[in-house]
């Protein structure tokens, strides 16, 4: 079964048409979609609290917003901020396409942690001065500046990460356990074992196991079985597709396989995980 027959019910905000490669905007500015309800994005946005208050929901997971904190949401995920009202900070917003580097790139994509770091004054002010050369720069719309705030974007990335030397040092022909996630990504439906993985990456299981450990922290079937999870919650979100039809979509074989793959994972039964994500304690 292919995975292009999925078709999510949360509505997807492209990114307004810009003259500029990265857009900063106050957290509090007049959001262009409804921003109230759980929605996705086609680009990434990083959100910088310096006072925190309130919680957010990115993939299904509660976050409670902290002082002096960055949040990281990728393309694809489903988010919902209800932030306090004295809550203050900044919204940076990029196209994929705008990263230079595809070590950079497939690290944020794969990345599986949203807090990137919270509770920290001395992070958020070196994170500040890259905002503020980016907007210095956005004031003149000269195409040499353009390319400036550009790599200033891959400047701030970095120093956001705080993996400079890592990439700097990564080989695209190093990359495998990048590889094996992004293929994941692309065919969790119809490859659901770490042999098919290992034979289309052209390295033996043992390897692949001691990769995805090593820079993910689970095995390679954790990871696939995490990314099966992950799109059934998104679908389960929605009351107007059945259970068995959800089952179908992701590739298992029967209603009953899924209930118990589900049940072992989440510990969970597809109708109970459906009622705790329809009624998130935002």
């Amino acid at each position: 079964m292919q995975k292009n027959i999925i078709e999510y019910q949360f509505p997807s905000y492209s990114l307004p048409e810009s003259k500029f490669p990265v857009l900063i905007e106050d957290l509090g500015y007049c959001n262009p979609y409804d921003f109230t309800k759980e929605h996705r994005h086609k680009y990434f946005e990083i959100i910088l609290f310096k006072n925190g208050g309130g919680k957010q929901w990115i993939d299904f997971k509660e976050i409670s917003v902290q002082d002096y904190s960055c949040y990281i949401i990728l393309p694809g995920q489903v988010h919902l901020l209800k932030r306090a009202a004295d809550s203050l900070g900044s919204i940076i917003q990029f196209q994929e396409s705008e990263i230079e580097s595809s070590c950079l790139r497939n690290y944020l994509l794969f990345s599986s942690q949203p807090i990137i770091f919270d509770n920290s004054a001395e992070k958020f002010a070196k994170i500040i001065t890259y905002l503020d050369l980016i907007r210095n720069m956005q004031k003149n719309a000269e195409h040499v500046l353009k390319l400036g705030c550009r790599h200033l974007l891959q400047a701030f990335l970095f120093q956001l990460l705080g993996i400079k030397d890592e990439i700097e040092a990564c080989k695209e022909t190093e990359v495998l356990h990048y590889q094996f996630v992004q293929m994941v990504e692309e065919n969790f439906i119809k490859y659901q074992t770490v042999q098919e993985y290992a034979l289309r990456l052209q390295i033996t299981e043992k390897k692949l196991t001691t990769l995805t450990k090593k820079h993910f922290g689970i095995t390679p079937l954790q990871l696939i079985h995490n990314r099966i999870v992950l799109e059934s919650k998104r679908l389960l979100a929605f009351k107007n597709i059945s259970c068995k039809e959800v089952a179908y979509q992701l590739g298992f074989a029967s209603p009953s396989s899924f209930n118990r793959f589900i049940k072992d994972k989440t510990g969970l039964s597809p109708n109970a995980l459906r009622d705790s994500l329809i009624n998130p304690s935002l």
